[in-house]
């Protein structure tokens, strides 16, 4: 910001139970000390809690939602902006093409003509495919939640070891579900032992690996 003002962050990267603003804080003026960072005036104190992973909404409700209000937080990564911009210029002309009874046919049930607005607009938000990413990232956020100090840091050592574009798209949501798939093989095969004795542990004992299967196998 300038040479002599700073802007520093502790974050808690995820867990199951919110951690206290206290402890971060705490944490932070520690990690400063030991840098050999001195403070001379805090100007500004910011905290913040970003929900990750939690239910999808309900596609057969009547009122309409977006961004991190409609689920499309990156539960891996807390991240919602990018999506959300990429999203919206779709959805909103779903919605305009409904209201005016102009509905494209790939948005509709199959088989079906009946159909309510705000169903196409979610159906829109959440087709099978966003589905099936999701469950990959849910499987993924219940990984790195389950993970020690170490553990983390073998995962990430792995993770930005695969080609850039894999770990970009994850970080980015720009990977289909098929190329997600490719990018959990590139990965296990980079990792060491250990990481893959705790992915494939995880993918057979962990609900989310069962339920990130049953979300590939549906069509």
């Amino acid at each position: 910001m300038s040479s002599t003002r700073v802007f520093f962050e502790e974050t808690c990267l995820a867990s199951k139970d919110a951690m206290p603003f206290d402890l971060l804080k705490k944490r932070l003026m520690y990690r400063l000390d030991a840098m050999g960072v001195r403070m001379l005036k805090i100007y500004e104190e910011e905290w913040s809690y970003i929900p990750v992973g939690g239910s999808l909404p309900n596609i057969d409700q009547k009122n309409l939602a977006f961004g991190a209000a409609a689920s499309m937080v990156h539960p891996a990564t807390g991240y919602s902006v990018v999506r959300s911009l990429s999203e919206a210029l779709r959805y909103a002309s779903v919605i305009s093409d409904t209201l005016r009874n102009r509905v494209s046919a790939q948005y509709l049930p199959e088989g079906s003509q009946n159909y309510s607005p705000s169903m196409l607009a979610w159906r829109t938000l959440w087709p099978q495919e966003r589905k099936r990413q999701r469950s990959f990232f849910l499987f993924g956020l219940a990984l790195i939640i389950q993970l020690n100090n170490e553990g983390i840091q073998t995962f990430f050592d792995a993770f930005f070891r695969v080609p850039k574009w894999m770990w970009r798209g994850f970080l980015g949501s720009t990977l289909s579900s098929v190329d997600l798939i490719l990018f959990s093989f590139y990965m296990f095969a980079i990792a060491p032992n250990k990481l893959r004795m705790n992915l494939v542990r995880h993918l057979l004992s962990d609900p989310t690996g069962s339920t990130m299967i049953k979300t590939y196998l549906t069509l």
